[in-house]
């Protein structure tokens, strides 16, 4: 969190002079900038799928979760997630960009169920392609970690304490459309995730417990929209945008996954089936482009479902060369 408040600082001070909105340029009502510079709306997510530009990106990331599963009220817990990427990007043709992100964070479980503790710790990577034209774009990713899931007993008398090592693999694809109202660039777009665990998970309410053996997964789909526009101030361009999406969950509801929006998701097994099928979410965020040189960023997004909260944030940088 110390290094995102470095960039949100840095953030303001770039973006301090006044927002003025520069003339239309080209084929789009927008601000005449190069579209090397501009790229798509929704650029710049934790490790941004559309930039194009050869470069080098980092972020951070953090994420709080409060689930009351199906079970009751004394069956949820809470999450606290942070993790960060690091990764690079080529531009193999003028449409078509790839680039492979290494991945780490950590899940801390809270059960509400006293006398259990857990955690997840993840390593991994992604590697990705997007494919861009005038009107629409195509996204894939393809990602794989290595999670080991904890699950210890700190009651008196039973000092169990278990560890897992689970290979996750992930698979993400979104295609989108570009489209525009005024200056104000619009972008409804469908995906898909599917998740996979090698070898389930530990259940932090009964770590013993049989059923969890198994390889549970994870199948979303997600619908929505983007907003986003565009200013221009003397030293950077200024992109707020905002997101709005439904997800369904088609597979094992027993699969809790960190933020949907981030590049390489952590994923555990709690509990059975007990997590809503559907969930909606709200997003804000900003991007600054300084000189086409370095773009910083920070997000904003909220899911909401019953029984399910859950606030994430992310930043970060990413340098163009």
């Amino acid at each position: 969190m110390k290094h995102l408040s470095l960039l949100l600082l840095l953030f303001l001070a770039v973006s301090a002079p006044d927002l003025c909105r520069a003339q239309t340029g080209g084929d789009w009502p927008f601000p005449a900038v190069p579209e090397v510079a501009r790229g798509n709306f929704a650029d710049l997510d934790i490790a941004p799928f559309r930039m194009r530009v050869v470069g080098t990106g980092y972020g951070l990331w953090g994420d709080y979760t409060e689930e009351t599963p199906g079970g009751g009220p004394d069956q949820g817990f809470k999450t606290s997630a942070w993790g960060g990427t690091l990764g690079a990007d080529w531009l193999l043709t003028e449409n078509c960009l790839a680039g492979l992100h290494a991945a780490s964070g950590e899940v801390n479980i809270n059960p509400e169920v006293p006398g259990w503790d857990g955690s997840i710790t993840s390593v991994g990577g992604a590697a990705r392609l997007s494919l861009s034209e005038t009107r629409w774009y195509w996204d894939l990713s393809l990602g794989v970690g290595r999670n080991r899931n904890r699950a210890e007993s700190l009651l008196e008398g039973n000092p169990y304490r278990e560890k897992k090592d689970l290979t996750q693999v992930n698979y993400q694809t979104e295609f989108g459309l570009k489209t525009s109202s005024g200056f104000t660039r619009i972008e409804p777009f469908a995906g898909f995730r599917y998740i996979t665990l090698s070898a389930g998970g530990l259940n932090p309410y009964n770590p013993s417990a049989e059923g969890y053996t198994l390889a549970p997964d994870s199948a979303r789909s997600m619908l929505g929209c983007r907003f986003a526009w565009e200013y221009a101030t003397p030293i950077s361009t200024i992109r707020p945008r905002l997101k709005g999406a439904w997800i369904h969950e088609f597979a094992d509801r027993s699969v809790f996954v960190t933020d949907d929006g981030f590049l390489f998701p952590i994923a555990g097994q709690f509990g059975g089936e007990t997590f809503s099928r559907d969930r909606g979410v709200l997003g804000a965020g900003v991007s600054s482009a300084l000189r086409d040189m370095v773009d910083l960023f920070f997000d904003y997004s909220y899911t909401f479902a019953p029984g399910d909260l859950s606030y994430s944030i992310s930043g970060g940088f990413h340098v163009k060369y």
